[in-house]
């Protein structure tokens, strides 16, 4: 018992080392732009105006020669728009919030590479109210964050561990906070938790993280680690610090580190649908 409380201490410092000390972001431009042109991409130009729901946007017309290897009923459907589609740019223009999206994504951006400069410990950028949240981890308050931060370093397990960020977006729903993916890609070259390295390669899946910002430009939230498709990369399904130690074949012995199982009712019950189901299938 008293291992495994010792293990959760270094997990929980290693999970946050990870997320606040990633790959280098080097150093960018962040030019003024529209806010459509940073809030989520448009599938077709005719995307950026949003129609009346359960209304047909013409858009392009459908020709004997566009995608050729798509069924033709398919393509004669482009240009429909479901029933609840938020116009992203209309919601971002009446927010009251006075940082623009496009300036919001830019200091997301270079908390990232500054954090990577201070070796993780960046913490001026933090309001005093900021919270750390992730799907097990947390939430920790700002001098509890900062404090587990000095205590584990991954970097030496996976010197050339890589975030590959991408994806950032303002949301429409809350207008201060930024949403942006990252994908880990790794070797474990280092010792780990007091065990030799393996030299395994690791791919996570795409996982979600946000920054939320006050009107001063700090952050007072920080979301890390949501696992946006459990089925790619060799992780188990499991983000952060859990999927690299699972990767390597260090997974660590508690549930929550270990790929999702069903639990025996939820399993017994799915079981018995799918009988029921199959009995029910017409023949």
């Amino acid at each position: 018992r008293e291992r495994r409380a010792t293990l959760l201490v270094v997990v929980v410092c290693a999970i946050i080392a990870l997320f606040h000390g990633g790959a280098s972001v080097g150093g960018f431009t962040a030019p003024r732009r529209s806010i459509a042109a940073v809030t989520m991409a448009r599938a077709s130009p005719s995307a950026a105006r949003v129609p009346e729901p359960g209304s047909v946007d013409p858009g392009p017309e459908p020709e004997s020669t566009r995608l050729p290897g798509v069924r033709r009923d398919l393509v004669s459907r482009i240009g429909q728009v479901p029933s609840g589609l938020v116009d992203e740019s209309e919601a971002l223009e009446k927010s009251a919030f006075p940082i623009p999206a496009e300036d919001l994504i830019a200091l997301t951006k270079a908390h990232l590479a500054d954090q990577d400069l201070a070796n993780g410990t960046n913490a001026d950028w933090f309001a005093d109210d900021f919270r750390f949240v992730a799907p097990v981890v947390g939430p920790f308050g700002k001098d509890e964050y900062i404090k587990a931060l000095s205590t584990f370093e991954l970097r030496k397990a996976f010197p050339d561990i890589s975030s590959n960020y991408h994806h950032f977006r303002v949301d429409p729903f809350e207008p201060n906070r930024v949403w942006f993916s990252i994908k880990f890609t790794a070797t474990n070259t280092g010792p780990i938790l007091g065990r030799p390295a393996t030299g395994k390669a690791v791919e996570s899946p795409v996982q979600a993280h946000s920054y939320t910002f006050n009107e001063r430009g700090e952050i007072t939230k920080q979301t890390i680690g949501y696992v946006l498709d459990k089925e790619t990369g060799n992780t188990g399904g499991l983000g952060g610090a859990f999927g690299l130690f699972y990767a390597i074949g260090y997974g660590l012995p508690f549930p929550e580190a270990q790929p999702w199982t069903p639990s025996p009712l939820y399993g017994a019950l799915m079981g018995i649908n799918k009988f029921v189901l199959g009995v029910l299938k017409p023949t």
